[in-house]
């Protein structure tokens, strides 16, 4: 399939990706498609549109035999309109068919994926270009996806795919806490593992189709019991709203001005010694505070720190992230992950290749917010205040 599109495309730059559960080691046949995203340097031509409208079918003829051709899902199109939304032609591939059409909406979970396990099989690497999502952007996708549970799940017939909706909502309850995502299957097993299923025997079936579909398929009695999950679904969907409503609030992310240091807010509640320092590095214009704010509030903050050797940055290449912290009151609830993550995107905004932090050893809850971040150990120290760890992330 790779070959047949960048043929076709071979005026075109284009660069091809695999993503989703072929990418991440989940895929089925018999219950998972393979996902593809097309992008190229040139806009595609209508000459091009239509023999790429129906490559599928023209492979699947050629092999009659190979179940695969027909699985592959995803769009086509230019690298300019998928960046800008403008319209252009878009060759789209789906479970009903395919056509021409003039956008392609990319979803947040499908951009994480394409980040966190997607892989490049033909092409330049176009991905640095790509805006990574935010927490608030895979919150928002949660809201769709539950929005869709409430619409369409709820009334269940026959079909094993039934049983997706209840991995569905637990990958979503997964994203919501750790800012991730994952395989459905995978999500499944955690959220199995963390009781959160009302009916846990419905989502170990589920777990348990996405293994061997094609042998499930088989029982006439596992059609019975999915037309029979409306109200499992219903009371899972009840559990997501629940999560929605209890982990974040709207929220703000803004520079902090030279007043909001004395009071160090988000971490020390307004006494802090080490605001003195913040104070004169900022003042020497070799740190930098953002603010995340609830309600006119700052619940959480982080800074980044330039040009400062005892904090082992290179200029031009090499930030540090510094003063990490969340109220109480709000931690484990992602506010942490986001304001990580938008200091993260503007120091590789600004050029820089790499960002380091150091971090206490014995500090299990900050250690995973930052493997969840992508960051690795690469050095463990000690000093006044004991073993630490020093850890970076690549940009």
């Amino acid at each position: 399939m790779t070959e047949a599109v960048a043929g076709i495309l071979s005026e075109n730059s284009p660069s091809v990706y695999l993503y989703g559960s072929a990418a991440s080691g989940d895929f089925r046949l018999g219950c998972s498609d393979i996902d593809i995203l097309v992008l190229t340097r040139e806009p595609i031509t209508a000459a091009q549109a239509e023999m790429l409208l129906r490559l599928r079918q023209t492979l699947t003829q050629g092999e009659p035999g190979n179940p695969y051709y027909r699985l592959f899902e995803g769009g086509i199109l230019s690298l300019s309109a998928f960046l800008s939304g403008a319209p252009d032609t878009v060759v789209y591939w789906g479970t009903s068919g395919e056509r021409i059409a003039q956008k392609y909406e990319f979803n947040s979970f499908s951009r994480e994926e394409l980040f966190t396990n997607g892989v490049l099989l033909f092409g330049e690497d176009v991905r640095a270009q790509i805006p990574r999502p935010t927490y608030e952007d895979l919150r928002v996708e949660v809201q769709k996806h539950l929005a869709s549970v409430r619409a369409y799940g709820g009334t269940t017939g026959e079909s094993l795919f039934s049983f997706g909706w209840l991995l569905d909502i637990s990958r979503c309850i997964y994203t919501l806490r750790t800012g991730r995502v994952i395989a459905k299957t995978a999500a499944g097993e955690w959220a199995l593992a963390n009781g959160l299923c009302p009916d846990p025997a419905a989502l170990q079936t589920a777990v348990r189709l996405r293994y061997e579909p094609e042998r499930f398929q088989k029982e006439p009695e596992l059609r019975t019991y999915a037309a029979s999950l409306g109200d499992t679904v219903r009371q899972y969907a009840d559990v997501l709203q629940t999560e929605l409503e209890t982990t974040m609030e709207p929220y703000e992310i803004k520079r902090l001005s030279l007043a909001d240091y004395p009071a160090c807010a988000a971490r020390c509640g307004g006494s802090c010694s080490f605001a003195e320092t913040c104070l004169g590095q900022r003042r020497a214009g070799t740190r930098e505070a953002w603010g995340l704010y609830v309600n006119g509030e700052i619940v959480s903050e982080c800074h980044l720190v330039y040009d400062t050797p005892e904090y082992d940055t290179v200029p031009g290449r090499r930030v540090y992230l510094s003063r990490m912290g969340t109220r109480k009151e709000y931690r484990r609830k992602g506010y942490g992950f986001a304001i990580a993550q938008f200091v993260i995107g503007l120091a590789k905004e600004r050029g820089y290749k790499e960002i380091a932090l150091g971090v206490n050893c014995d500090n299990a809850a900050a250690l995973s917010l930052y493997d969840k971040l992508g960051f690795a150990v690469y050095e463990t120290a000690e000093d006044d205040y004991g073993r630490f760890y020093r850890m970076e992330k690549k940009l």
